[in-house]
């Protein structure tokens, strides 16, 4: 494969498109936040590549922008493409103390969001579908699984555990079979469901513990169909929550 100058610099025009379109659709101040000094974005055939600094911004772009970045890439590509994400820890020097204000500023406010929707009856919808997600000879078995949960087709496993590095996928699926299930009905009744991460079980248990309303939140894991835990490797070392979880497993597993 031969590279020359032209074809260098039309990719890099496609890339400062997609980077364009981007800020556009969600707003200057995130895009300053999470993409302008603090991510790289590179276009390798149907893969969108973005460089981050550390897992938390992996994590965070994987759940809030993913979608966002994939559509982008794909009105400038003309071609649906899969985002991945790479740790490179050289970006951290680049990014400068008013962006992370800005970072902590929106997670702060998403964090409120979450402390509210607690005290709703029905989950809020989540923006990843399973019909938007992109297949490939890597991901293919987790896929079919998903779909299987989803679908309510008997499955040789619960729970079901999906593995694998940063920015593969495993939000997408788990969010996409969650939006699936909301939109099921069992015996003329909805299914009930509860998507969280790890660390917003882990806070909300502790909340919990702390204000004497253990019986609550019981109440609210243990009576579900469906619970979709992401990033449950946060739980590791923390004992306690270990126990409420395995509990919380046991009553929804054996319903």
């Amino acid at each position: 494969m031969s590279v020359t100058r032209e074809s260098v610099r039309a990719e890099g025009n496609v890339t400062e498109g997609v980077l364009s379109v981007l800020h556009d659709r969600i707003g200057p101040q995130k895009f300053n936040a999470w993409f302008k000094n603090g991510a790289r974005v590179d276009l390798e055939d149907d893969l969108v590549k973005v460089s981050v600094p550390n897992p938390f911004v992996a994590r965070w772009m994987e759940t809030h922008y993913q979608a966002e970045i994939a559509s982008a890439a794909a009105s400038q590509t003309g071609r649906s493409a899969q985002v991945v994400f790479t740790i490179d820890p050289t970006l951290t020097g680049q990014l400068r103390k008013r962006q992370l204000d800005s970072q902590a500023d929106i997670v702060a406010k998403a964090a409120t969001g979450r402390m509210r929707q607690r005290h709703t009856t029905t989950p809020m919808p989540l923006r990843h579908k399973l019909k938007d997600f992109v297949v490939g000879s890597g991901n293919k078995l987790a896929y079919s699984a998903a779909l299987a949960v989803a679908t309510g087709q008997k499955a040789p496993f619960n729970p079901l555990f999906i593995h694998g590095s940063c920015g593969v996928g495993k939000t997408h699926l788990l969010q996409g079979i969650c939006n699936a299930v909301s939109r099921t009905r069992h015996n003329g009744n909805a299914i009930s469901w509860r998507y969280v991460t790890g660390e917003q079980f882990t806070n909300e248990f502790i909340t919990a513990l702390r204000s004497k309303k253990l019986n609550e939140f019981r109440a609210t894991y243990r009576k579900l169909d469906l619970l979709a835990i992401d990033d449950v490797h946060f739980l590791a070392a923390k004992r306690a929550t270990q126990d409420e979880f395995l509990h919380t497993f046991n009553s929804i597993e054996t319903a």
